[in-house]
């Protein structure tokens, strides 16, 4: 092996390869580390196809192959990232050339028997017509091969497991790791509602096991979230995650006299404007006086910046709404400011039942722009007024709904 471009060599510690016989050792072209070795003798001794993924250090033998003399690398198929490899070889008994779509786990035949071509010594793929592969016949030219269409290897249905999962307090907050069987697929994303998961950041994937992260999981709502698990073939697997407060019995809370609904009208990742709707609703039995009502919006400032907020519509007026802006003492997951919005002695009384609706919007001075995707009360996936437990809601500063950062 060598690591500095070929100026100097390392053998490998690698066992139970061939010692004689034939030898064809390949590495796929832009993948650090893919690297095949086929070989072997009839005589005895090991003969097929290893596989290393750690640029040689160590490999793994393939056991659907028997015996392999040469190996090659061409397009990717449809919906797949790794390369197509091709053989000269021996699988279930039958010599021929072979194509596998999917690193070796199912193998196409791409001749019959009537189409050996005596002894072909060198096959390798097209970087850029998928299926395509030329042989080298040892005497007999150079033959290029075509795809006939209809030979792909066929996949089944992808699954998850679990299908579900829990949350929260009794959970210790955790990563939640998800195996899949993937059947010849590939997962092309996961999705929460129309929005797609960020890889590296709300999720890992690693082998066939996916971990959503902490970070990601502790900015979903209370309640049933719903993750779809998109494959490239076949239907999509739903995964299901329970929230559960941040204290026995808290919703956003049951014993609360109020109850938010929002949704951002501005679901950009990055924007300059933080424009959200509100309704705030009186679950109680007695009328509440809106001037000793507020509505707390968290989030991160992105640069500590003056910021002005705008009223742009209300059903008791926009000019009996105010709004001041704070900063937390001790900065919170997504969370380093908040938006406290409440209302004029002339906005009046909410009667049991009613509701009062506004539209606002937040911005900087200069108009710089916020992050939006890592704030706490930002929510990506409603486009109507939905339940918003991380919008808070006081009644002369008491919390009656909500979650707080």
């Amino acid at each position: 092996m060598s690591t500095n471009g070929g100026a100097s060599f390392t053998a490998s510690a690698a066992t139970g390869l061939p010692t004689e016989g034939n030898a064809d050792i390949d590495a796929v072209r832009g993948a650090e580390g893919d690297v095949w070795f086929a070989g072997g003798s009839e005589d005895g001794g090991p003969y097929g196809l290893w596989h290393s993924k750690d640029s040689g250090v160590t490999f793994t033998k393939l056991s659907n192959v028997q015996e392999a003399d040469s190996i090659g690398f061409g397009k990717a198929a449809p919906n797949r990232t790794n390369a197509a490899v091709f053989i000269v070889g021996k699988i279930d008994g039958t010599r021929g050339f072979y194509r596998s779509d999917d690193a070796g786990t199912n193998w196409v035949r791409i001749n019959d028997d009537k189409h050996q071509y005596a002894r072909v010594t060198t096959i390798i793929g097209d970087p850029r017509i998928y299926g395509r592969a030329y042989l080298g016949t040892n005497g007999r030219g150079i033959l290029v091969a075509d795809r006939v269409g209809g030979d792909q290897p066929s996949t089944g249905q992808a699954s998850i497991t679990p299908t579900a999962a829990t949350y929260g307090v009794d959970n210790s907050n955790t990563d939640i790791a998800v195996k899949l069987t993937l059947n010849g697929n590939m997962l092309d994303a996961i999705k929460q509602g129309s929005v797609v998961l960020k890889k590296g950041e709300d999720y890992t994937l690693s082998g066939e096991t996916v971990v959503l992260t902490n970070q990601y999981l502790s900015k979903l709502p209370k309640g049933e979230t719903a993750l779809n698990f998109h494959f490239s073939t076949g239907n999509d697997a739903v995964f299901t995650i329970t929230v559960k407060g941040d204290k026995p019995g808290e919703p956003g809370t049951e014993e609360g006299v109020l109850k938010v609904q929002a949704f951002n009208g501005n679901v950009s990742a990055i924007s300059n404007t933080i424009s959200s709707k509100f309704k705030i609703t009186n679950t109680g039995t007695s009328s509440i006086s809106l001037a000793d009502v507020t509505l707390r919006y968290h989030y991160t400032i992105d640069g500590d910046k003056a910021q002005i907020f705008f009223t742009d519509w209300s059903s008791i007026g926009t000019e009996n709404v105010i709004a001041s802006f704070k900063t937390l003492s001790n900065t919170k997951p997504g969370a380093d400011s908040y938006a406290e919005i409440g209302f004029k002695p002339a906005a009046g009384s909410l009667q049991p039942g009613q509701s009062v609706e506004l539209q606002t919007r937040i911005s900087k001075v200069d108009w710089s722009n916020y992050t939006q995707t890592d704030d706490y009360s930002f929510d990506p996936t409603a486009n109507s007024l939905k339940d918003s437990t991380k919008v808070t809601a006081y009644l002369s500063g008491s919390k009656q709904w909500g979650i707080e950062p």
